[in-house]
């Protein structure tokens, strides 16, 4: 598995694409702008599974268009137009994933990319949005959040992360056939019927309240932490005591179809949140992240 990243940024644009190295077909004379930006020549797996905490799906959500990496690109002579009006997709093609390589830079919405996530890299959906990747030899499926550029090998349709592709089964083979299907995208929350009710049902906690059959929802963003998730609702708890007493933070449990999320926040002031994320990860929270990027940076 060798993949390359692009980064593009130059203030319109600023794009991290991750994407397998190009064929001997292509241009020889193409040399990749981020040669030499990694540790690591090739990528490989870490020497660790992912938990099965790790590879809880995330909840879906709608969240606005990210800053970065929405805009038009062109990588290795392929022009690239990102559709951010997509309300619906669905596609079968070859994934891939990537790991090690790219693991603490910089994915192409200004995150950081942590190969224990449940995300993915796609070359043209809306960052961020959430698919259901189904592995078309054993079945198995994953719900990703997409927030990166790639792959650029064009017999693939997606790079999904390390826990991703463990969860679906495709790790030994390196690639496999699956489908890709929207669930959560930023334009989803314009469409005019039931728009409110859907951000309702799928970012509970950007909900304030539902009086006489019509939504109303929290006009102002609110920056959450997710620290930790499992099925069992009193080791969050527990967690969240935790944190709450040692670290003075303000946290909160979400629970939705049977998972138990610990959350902190919320956080009004942005470079708070990238404070407390800092300290969660330095702690015991290596892959805490921010639910919503755009709400917290």
């Amino acid at each position: 598995m060798y993949l390359r990243c692009l980064t593009l940024s130059l203030g319109i644009l600023a794009i991290t694409a991750c994407s397998h190295n190009p064929s001997p077909t292509h241009d020889p004379d193409r040399v990749s702008p981020n040669a030499g930006r990694y540790q690591f020549e090739q990528d490989h797996k870490p020497e660790r599974l992912p938990t099965l905490l790790e590879m809880i799906d995330p909840e879906p959500s709608i969240q606005p268009l990210s800053r970065g990496g929405n805009h038009a690109y062109r990588i290795f002579g392929v022009d690239y137009q990102p559709k951010t009006d997509l309300t619906e997709y669905k596609a079968t093609g070859i994934a891939s994933w990537y790991g090690m390589k790219f693991h603490g830079h910089k994915t192409s919405n200004g995150e950081v990319y942590d190969m224990y996530s449940m995300s993915a890299a796609h070359k043209t959906l809306p960052l961020p949005s959430y698919v259901r990747v189904t592995n078309l030899v054993n079945q198995k499926s994953a719900i990703v959040r997409v927030n990166d550029r790639g792959p650029f090998h064009q017999d693939r349709i997606i790079d999904l992360s390390y826990a991703a592709a463990h969860k679906i089964g495709m790790l030994q083979q390196g690639t496999a056939p699956v489908q890709v299907e929207l669930i959560a995208s930023p334009a989803m929350v314009k469409q005019s019927m039931g728009s409110e009710v859907l951000v309702a049902a799928v970012r509970p906690e950007l909900s304030e309240s539902v009086v006489a059959g019509n939504a109303t929802t929290n006009t102002a963003a609110s920056c959450y932490i997710q620290v930790f998730a499992s099925q069992n609702d009193q080791r969050a708890t527990e967690l969240g005591k935790q944190l709450e007493q040692q670290l003075a933070f303000t946290t909160k449990i979400s629970h939705h179809n049977g998972i138990y999320r610990l959350l902190v926040g919320p956080i009004a002031d942005r470079q708070q949140a990238q404070d407390w994320l800092q300290q969660l990860r330095a702690k015991l929270y290596p892959s805490a992240y921010f639910t919503d990027s755009q709400a917290c940076s």
